[in-house]
């Protein structure tokens, strides 16, 4: 953890904390630099990363289950859908982009003109295939639980998001198709097709 006060390290918080530490008598910022380049040490990156609850029977009985339905055979009277949804802000440029040159990356300003934002569900059944993916300007209440009132309905366990075949498969959609800005929800709709 860096010094209290600080959100991450520098090479300077580095340097000063391997002599507090007497590790070394002096260093520079530079040697600490290239040392972990050298040792491909990035101290300065954090992944975040789903940590589940340590000795959680209702935690383990609640993945047991999910994983117990995803190993039942495809039945196509009661498939097994997987769904989840997350909020699209839909966002244009306000300026042209510089788009990349030999040697150059493309560039983008930062300030946008935000239009809206929209819903986006994705559904999937993983056995056969099947995927479908909707989008709304508007979340409603009735639509929910007009939507659960034909469903059985298995929750995910927090801290469980891996066996999310559906949210597996957003964040694959979002990487691959939506991490730009996009201006409106016509575009949306193409874009996900």
């Amino acid at each position: 953890m860096p010094p209290q006060g600080y959100s991450r390290w520098s090479l300077r918080l580095l340097a000063s904390e391997l002599v507090k530490l007497e590790i070394v008598e002096s260093i520079c910022p530079e040697t600490v630099r290239q040392t972990l380049k050298k040792n491909e040490l990035k101290p300065h990156f954090v992944k975040q990363w789903v940590i589940p609850p340590t000795e959680n029977a209702e935690f383990v009985a609640a993945m047991e289950g999910v994983l117990d339905l995803y190993q039942k055979p495809l039945d196509t009277n009661v498939p097994a859908v997987n769904m989840d949804e997350q909020p699209v802000m839909l966002r244009d440029d306000v300026r042209d982009l510089c788009p990349a040159k030999c040697g150059q990356v493309k560039r983008v300003d930062y300030e946008y003109k935000r239009n809206d934002t929209a819903s986006l569900f994705l559904f999937t059944e993983a056995l056969s295939g099947w995927r479908q993916v909707s989008m709304r300007e508007r979340r409603t209440a009735v639509e929910a639980r007009s939507l659960c009132a034909r469903l059985e309905i298995v929750y995910t366990p927090k801290h469980d998001s891996w066996l999310n075949v559906a949210e597996i498969e957003l964040s694959v959609l979002t990487r691959q198709c939506l991490s730009r800005r996009i201006p409106d929800i016509e575009t949306l709709r193409r874009e996900t097709k």
